[in-house]
């Protein structure tokens, strides 16, 4: 049985979810893999990095289907924004346990995993950032930042009380409420030329541009979206040559960005091959951008 990093991420999902952080032992997972520790340890050096695993997993998902929402040129604007929100809601609905778990974990390297915190953190306000943007155009730039911390403490919130409060909302009226409201705290900023309180700064601690932290996160995320690019590709409906064939471009798009001096034309070639195949699109997508050819 072959067994791959992302097989044992969706076991520990599912452990995490139904047994809760403290109560689930790396024995339970690999059991359920069918593997032995040693064979787990192999992805995950102990158990605060399998949970991490966890998160940047769950937050790639997300991020990938509001990339769905936000294509899809059947929808309006309005009408994706509101889309956006409702699945944002979702997800925090449907992973509450694991999302609860975060604050009562016991992290014995506090540092080297506040920095992959802090990395989440920064790719979830850069997407709020990027959706309001999109929502209320570049005129909202100048307090941009302190919509995000509204927009983030309004979903956080409705959240709360939905999963702890039992608040029986509904989530596409809670989604055109939220954006109802979202759009009169917009247009009040505009119309009385709001003084921003808060800048990228505030949401970005770990590092600044360029720093060893930045590149480690970059590196980070590149192997991630590589891995995920090539398990996509071994379950894409195709026939065998063709699968075969993107496989290949994907290990040669790996040995080209691992190998220290990366050619832009030969991997640009390559991204747009592999773009040639509809369902890759859009990890193909954020590949690019990770690698700032685009």
């Amino acid at each position: 049985m072959s067994i791959t990093k992302q097989t044992v991420i969706e076991s520990a999902i599912h452990y995490f979810s139904t047994k809760g952080y403290q109560a689930t032992s790396i024995q339970d997972i690999a059991d359920d893999c069918g593997i032995g520790k040693g064979s787990l340890y192999k992805f995950f050096s102990s158990k605060e990095e399998l949970f991490i695993g966890i998160l940047e997993y769950l937050h790639h998902q997300m991020f990938q289907n509001v990339e769905r929402i936000t294509g899809d040129p059947s929808l309006s604007k309005r009408e994706k924004f509101e889309r956006e929100i409702a699945y944002q809601i979702e997800f925090f609905i449907s992973h509450k346990v694991i999302m609860s778990e975060i604050h009562s974990m016991a992290i014995h390297d506090k540092q080297k995993y506040a920095d992959r915190f802090s990395e989440l953190r920064s790719n979830t306000s850069q997407y709020y950032k990027d959706s309001l943007l999109r929502a209320y155009g570049p005129e909202t730039e100048p307090f941009i930042w302190d919509l995000v911390a509204i927009y983030f403490g309004i979903i956080k919130e409705y959240v709360f009380l939905i999963i702890f409060n039992n608040q029986p909302l509904a989530i596409d009226e809670l989604a055109a409420f939220v954006a109802d409201r979202l759009d009169d705290i917009a247009a009040g900023m505009l119309s009385r030329g709001a003084r921003p309180l808060l800048g990228e700064s505030a949401f970005h601690v770990s590092g600044q541009p360029g720093s060893q932290y930045q590149e480690q996160a970059m590196l980070r995320r590149r192997t991630e979206l590589l891995e995920a690019l090539e398990s996509l590709i071994q379950k894409l409906p195709v026939r065998i040559s063709r699968r075969d064939e993107l496989l290949e471009a994907a290990a040669g798009l790996r040995t080209e960005l691992e190998g220290g001096q990366p050619k832009p034309v030969m991997v640009h070639a390559l991204l747009l091959y592999l773009e040639t195949e509809h369902a890759l699109a859009g990890i193909v997508k954020q590949l690019a951008n990770v690698i700032h050819l685009r």
